[in-house]
């Protein structure tokens, strides 16, 4: 007999970055640095002790437990004593853009960790190292095994009503084909949905908890740092690709959502701005 998946008929996993390594008193730019991702992150630690802090929460690290720093808010990471410390970037989208954490952040932010967890962990970096197909099918599988202890029982938590979203979605695969456009604006936006702008922008809100111009600003902004992480372009000619005519508002608006320049997040040579300040190895002698 089947069945059918209120709220949720796909998710959509996106590994970014992963390692397991020993790390010292600069990781996270020694808790200086307030950093705020697009993406969440999972962290087991083996060893050593840790703390990362919000505006209005600490979490201490330490050995034996799961920790997830879910995306879109900001952070500050600290090492106390010396880390082992193995961590996974991902995100997963039960819409186009939309993370599951995003939405509604985890009522918690750590778990007791499995007996599995290591093996887990190992299986969720291996894509890493092996790049086929069946060991992205593994990780994802180990992925979803570690975050069960930070979803909540039910999809009606995750996601808003099927109906709710289907409406917005000629919007959405507009916004998602011509985020380039320099002339997107929430009249033509709503236009594609066929909606009034004024219950347009409420729905949208409702169910993507952003605006529809918030959500193209931070669709235009994933794609702006894939283009400077790839390299080749300058920051103007990075700033015209992703909609912005003016390249110093690119870059104002570029540093207030990401902590950091363009050209500074252009430098980080393959790896994330922020993911090179919070997980950088302490130097040895």
């Amino acid at each position: 007999m089947g069945t059918s998946f209120p709220g949720v008929t796909a998710l959509q996993f996106q590994l970014i970055a992963g390692a397991c390594d020993h790390y010292g008193p600069q990781w996270g730019g020694a808790g200086r640095i307030p950093i705020r991702d697009d993406f969440s992150r999972l962290y087991l630690l083996g060893q050593g002790r840790g703390v990362v802090r919000s505006d209005t929460m600490e979490v201490e690290l330490r050995p034996g437990w799961l920790f997830l720093f879910p995306c879109d808010q900001t952070f500050r990471y600290q090492c106390l004593e010396p880390m082992e410390l193995s961590w996974a970037h991902f995100r997963v989208e039960h819409l186009p853009g939309m993370d599951i954490f995003s939405r509604r952040p985890p009522e918690r932010l750590e778990a007791s960790a499995p007996t599995s967890a290591r093996d887990d962990f190992q299986r969720v970096l291996a894509p890493v190292a092996d790049n086929r197909p069946a060991s992205f099918l593994g990780a994802v599988a180990a992925l979803s095994t570690l975050l069960q202890p930070f979803v909540p029982p039910s999809w009606e938590r995750l996601a808003p009503p099927s109906t709710d979203s289907a409406k917005l979605m000629p919007a959405v695969e507009h916004i998602l084909s011509h985020y380039a456009d320099p002339g997107a604006n929430l009249r033509q936006l709503a236009k594609k949905a066929r909606l009034h702008p004024t219950y347009f922008s409420n729905l949208f809100k409702k169910v993507f908890g952003r605006t529809p111009l918030q959500y193209l600003t931070e669709l235009r902004l994933r794609r702006a740092k894939g283009l400077l992480l790839a390299g080749g372009l300058g920051v103007a000619e990075v700033a015209e690709r992703c909609g912005y005519s003016d390249p110093f508002y690119f870059a104002r608006l570029f540093k207030r959502h990401t902590g950091v320049s363009p050209r500074d997040y252009a430098g980080a040579a393959g790896f994330f701005a922020a993911e090179m300040a919070a997980h950088r190895p302490a130097l040895k002698p």
